[in-house]
């Protein structure tokens, strides 16, 4: 799960505890809640009882982007990776990297043969609606939705 391209994004799962770890600054900026002693217990609960998945993204040697996914079945649109948390270091911003982990998951959607990809976005988010549009996401309530087999700009 990672691309190997020089100075490209390289976009891999954080397994063991010490890169779930460094994916904490990243989280603790969208989820100031979260406690950083309790960070890697809990991710650790979330990927072994609720179909947790958290990937990061290394460009130039740093850690630059992070993104919480689940898979999970819902009444309304059946099989769909849902993002919850998605966040890319303020220095970072508008390079692409949070573009590539988008790229990245309706991939990984299509591959496990989900409907669609569905990403929760916090109140005060306008500014990434640019970055979501772009890649075919539509707002359904609480969340941006794109249907896997959509392209972008096609309806």
């Amino acid at each position: 799960m990672s691309a190997n391209k020089p100075n490209q994004l390289e976009i891999h799962r954080a397994d063991s505890d010490v890169q779930i770890h460094a994916c904490y600054d990243l989280v603790a900026l969208l989820r100031p809640s979260v406690v950083r002693s309790e960070f890697v217990e809990t991710v650790r609960w979330m990927y072994e009882y609720d179909s947790y998945s958290l990937i990061y993204g290394i460009f130039e040697g740093e850690i630059v982007v992070v993104c919480g996914f689940r898979q999970c079945t819902t009444l309304a649109g059946g099989s769909v990776l849902r993002v919850e948390e998605l966040v890319t270091a303020e220095d970072q911003r508008r390079n692409g990297h949070a573009s590539a982990v988008l790229d990245h998951l309706v991939d990984e959607a299509d591959r496990l043969s989900v409907s669609s990809v569905e990403v929760l976005v916090d109140r005060g988010a306008a500014e990434v609606g640019n970055l979501f549009s772009a890649r075919g996401f539509e707002s359904a309530g609480a969340y941006l939705v794109r249907d896997i087999d959509a392209a972008p700009g096609v309806a």
